[in-house]
């Protein structure tokens, strides 16, 4: 689900005189993903707004027993439509074209780094700011409480800590919905927490086997590192998979846009402004897939 330089539009209008800006844009911005890889890419091909029909009723399971010759109870499930529409963001640097003739390289690197970190950290900034929302308004959050049974059978008490129990009873509420559990995203704060858990073997370090890439795990659990989550936060999350196997996706990447580059040149002042533009916006569907736990450590 993680975005990939292939999948971004490439201009080459004037790209042609550095196409090294372009790569260099695209392959850091995107990689360095962490949230967004959790959401499903939804591309909008005609208009600017996608909508989303969502149930709003009862999701209990079961139907109710008929009488002989009686008509089957009606179980009308409301259904409300949401309207997303992607915004437009947008980065420009300058770079004097001297620094280049120069071979003032590791100046050019550096401005190209913060142009692309930019561009992830707003991305990453707007799927944090939905998980959040949706774990709330979920109405799963809750404490941490730090506690853990020992290897000895004795329950401990991290004082700011994540505990096993905490990560069971999120576990637990995003199981009672029907979902599955599968990442824990947190502060390194948080994370040093549960490299300290009395059960080392249950943290590990793992290669996926669909993307090659390494991963850290607690149990069965992936763990998701970023600074960008506040410190003392913890966010169990499901991706949507479930044991009925639905189509039920925790949210959507609605992408108008791309992440597209190019380069703008001044001759009169002498200097080249690589640039960027998307249009996306971060939709979660089913809040859930997220449980929000606070209180912890902040350091």
């Amino acid at each position: 689900m993680s975005f990939t330089p292939d999948q971004v539009t490439f201009y080459d209008t004037a790209a042609i005189q550095y196409p090294e800006f372009h790569r260099k844009i695209l392959e850091m911005a995107t990689n360095a993903m962490i949230l967004g890889k959790l959401f499903i890419p939804d591309y909008i091909v005609t208009g600017r707004t996608r909508t989303y029909v969502k149930e709003n009723g009862d999701i209990s399971i079961g139907i109710k027993p008929q009488s002989i010759g009686a008509p089957a109870a009606m179980d009308y499930t409301p259904l409300t439509q949401v309207a997303v529409t992607p915004d437009k963001y947008g980065e420009q640097i300058e770079i004097p074209v001297e620094m280049i003739t120069d071979l003032e390289l590791s100046v050019v690197d550096q401005q190209m780094k913060r142009l692309a970190f930019r561009t992830m950290y707003q991305l990453e900034k707007m799927c944090l700011t939905v998980i959040d929302a949706a774990g709330v308004a979920a109405g799963t959050s809750f404490a941490l409480t730090g506690k853990t049974v020992g290897i000895t059978g004795t329950e401990i008490t991290i004082s700011g800590g994540v505990g096993l129990e905490d990560l069971n009873k999120a576990d637990r509420l995003i199981a009672q919905k029907n979902f599955v559990a599968k990442y824990i995203a947190m502060n390194p704060i948080q994370k040093e927490s549960l490299r300290n858990l009395p059960y080392p073997n249950l943290y590990r370090t793992v290669e996926n086997p669909l993307t090659h890439e390494v991963e850290e795990r607690l149990g069965i659990w992936t763990i998701m590192t970023s600074n960008l989550i506040t410190a003392g936060t913890v966010y169990m999350i499901s991706d949507g998979q479930n044991p009925n196997n639905n189509y039920a996706p925790m949210g959507f990447m609605v992408t108008k846009q791309e992440i597209t580059t190019n380069i703008d040149t001044e001759l009169r002042r002498g200097v080249i402004i690589p640039y960027t533009v998307f249009r996306k916006v971060p939709y979660v569907t089913n809040a859930y897939c997220i449980v929000k736990m606070t209180g912890g450590a902040t350091s």
